[in-house]
């Protein structure tokens, strides 16, 4: 007759191994089944277009002229959708459609689409409900998801991400970009050139440098750090604060102006137009493109890097 310290041994083990199946299982899970992969030899500078229902989206840049391409996902998702693959007069087409109108995202789980194209590329990538990511891409890029996030990382070119659920990331990215989320926010870091970002509901922090910068939010606050010279700066809130910093040589006439709170210009080299507990007119250093920064319910702050 087994000890009831031999018993909670045995027990221990027991769950220990049960443990030890379900991470595996988890983690087989995470990965994915392999449904389909296809390559095809192409040029720099060309178009990959993707077009996809409930999928998330990795792009990732190489230094290989081909487009490679690999769907992963539970094997009852090549019952529920339609795949279909082209390279056509400088096209890499990827599409896949529901075969009916169910409703259960179950099948979804883990479905994803990997694509490796050249450092050098255009990308138009849009998918119904899930994420967007682009690495290492030169190029021009149209980012589309309805429901999730989309990320950008260490990427040069023309850029439009839209998304009507998530937010929005870039970490590092040279040339102008539009940004847009109906309800989340908008981070922004080691960028250079144009920014225009807008968001309904979240917050927008950005880090912006030689680039005119357009940025707003119906509901949350707004943080810009700056670097380089003036090319105009434009600020929006209806719900929140602004807090700017720049460089001590950032010349611009400057408006500033709260219905809710307060003005902290801590900027030295100004010059006073005109100036109340809720609005600022001036100049900062010699003057040059707008500085505007305005808000509903918020206080601003500006101070130097």
């Amino acid at each position: 007759m087994k000890t009831l310290q031999e018993r909670t041994k045995i027990f221990s083990i027991s769950v220990f191994t049960i443990a030890v199946l379900l991470f595996n299982s988890a983690l087989l899970v995470a990965q994915g089944n392999v449904l389909y992969e296809k390559n095809y030899s192409v040029n720099s500078n060309e178009l990959l277009v993707v077009k996809m229902s409930g999928a998330d989206i990795d792009i990732t840049g190489s230094g290989n002229d081909e487009v490679h391409i690999i769907i992963e996902g539970n094997e009852s998702i090549k019952d529920k959708f339609d795949f279909n693959f082209s390279y056509n007069n400088g096209t890499v087409e990827v599409t896949s459609e529901k075969k009916s109108n169910w409703t259960s995202w179950s099948f979804s789980k883990g479905f994803k689409i990997k694509i490796k194209v050249p450092s050098e590329f255009n990308l138009e990538a849009k998918t119904s409900g899930g994420d967007v990511e682009v690495k290492n891409v030169d190029g021009e890029m149209g980012l589309y998801t309805s429901g999730g996030d989309v990320e950008i990382d260490n990427s040069n070119g023309t850029l439009v991400a839209k998304t009507s659920g998530g937010d929005i990331e870039i970490n590092g990215f040279v040339g102008s970009s539009v940004l847009k989320t109906s309800g989340g926010d908008i981070e922004v870091k080691k960028v250079t050139g144009d920014v225009k970002a807008a968001t309904s509901g979240g917050d927008v922090e950005l880090a912006v440098s030689d680039g005119k910068v357009d940025a707003g939010t119906s509901g949350g606050d707004i943080s810009l750090k700056y670097s380089g010279a003036n090319k105009g700066v434009v600020l929006h809130t209806s719900g929140g604060s602004i807090s700017i910093k720049l460089p001590s040589d950032f010349s611009a006439d400057v408006k500033l102006k709260t219905s809710g709170g307060s003005i902290k210009n801590n900027f030295s080299s100004k010059k006073l137009t005109n100036q109340t507990k809720s609005k600022f007119e001036g100049k900062y250093n010699d003057g040059g493109a707008e500085l505007s920064a305005r808000t509903s319910g918020g206080s601003i702050y500006v101070s130097e890097k």
